[in-house]
């Protein structure tokens, strides 16, 4: 298990003042490379040693309080389910004692030279404990993505690009947020999303953006070309 201290930053908040769903997704990612990093097979020695690479291939996320612009909080990461070649990682975010936002994020090993995904054991250094989640928190299956309309197209730039030459996962949700207004986000508090990552994307590709309402729940879906790069769910408070 890993587990560490933080305060929200600035850079971190939106216009409310509080975490914003992009910096949750940040703060979540880097403690997940961290907690990789203290297990031998960080992103770089995964490339050097292995030519390979973690792929986020699903997030899912649920918000149950705010974090507000300074508060201190104890983040927690820990594996709650490994497989021949998916694994899943957990994460708590607490403000004191109170669990602020939990997500579970599965990942997979791609190997650069077929680019294919390979058993994750060929890449761990070392065996690693596998905690039961106390979490009920499952990944939604997403078998209902019809009658989206695009509502907006945005071109990769190099900003968005990672150290891997693809488009880092993070970007594809600030994709989505930037369909919103933000007199709409403060008024809907966001109670849980899950985005599940399906192709890779480059940059200079075009991708369309597709929404489809029923309530409060809104379904995307980012295409380039033909291909789907991502499907994500959001779900409102009511």
């Amino acid at each position: 298990m890993y587990s560490n201290k933080g305060i929200i930053l600035a850079s971190q908040c939106d216009f409310s003042s509080n975490l914003s769903t992009l910096g949750a997704l940040q703060i979540i990612q880097d403690a997940i490379c961290i907690y990789f990093g203290e297990m031998g097979v960080d992103e770089i020695r995964l490339k050097r040693d292995f030519n390979s690479i973690w792929v986020f291939a699903k997030n899912k996320i649920k918000f149950f309080g705010d974090l507000a612009w300074n508060d201190k909080f104890k983040i927690n990461c820990f594996i709650s389910s490994l497989s021949a070649v998916r694994m899943t990682v957990d994460t708590e975010v607490f403000v004191g004692e109170e669990l602020k936002i939990y997500a579970k994020t599965e990942v997979c090993v791609l190997s650069l030279e077929n680019q294919k995904i390979k058993p994750i054991k060929s890449v761990l250094t070392k065996e690693v404990e596998v905690v039961t989640s106390k979490q009920n928190f499952t990944f939604d299956r997403f078998d209902d993505f019809e009658d989206l309309e695009i509502i907006k197209t945005h071109k990769v730039c190099c900003s968005s690009i990672d150290y891997c030459i693809h488009t880092n996962n993070i970007e594809y949700f600030r994709f989505i947020l930037d369909t919103y207004e933000s007199k709409f986000l403060l008024e809907h508090k966001l109670d849980e999303l899950q985005i599940n990552y399906v192709s890779q994307t480059m940059e200079n590709d075009v991708l369309d953006i597709a929404r489809n309402i029923r309530g409060n729940e809104y379904s995307f879906e980012i295409k380039n070309g033909q291909n789907v790069a991502v499907r994500c769910k959001l779900l409102f408070k009511n």
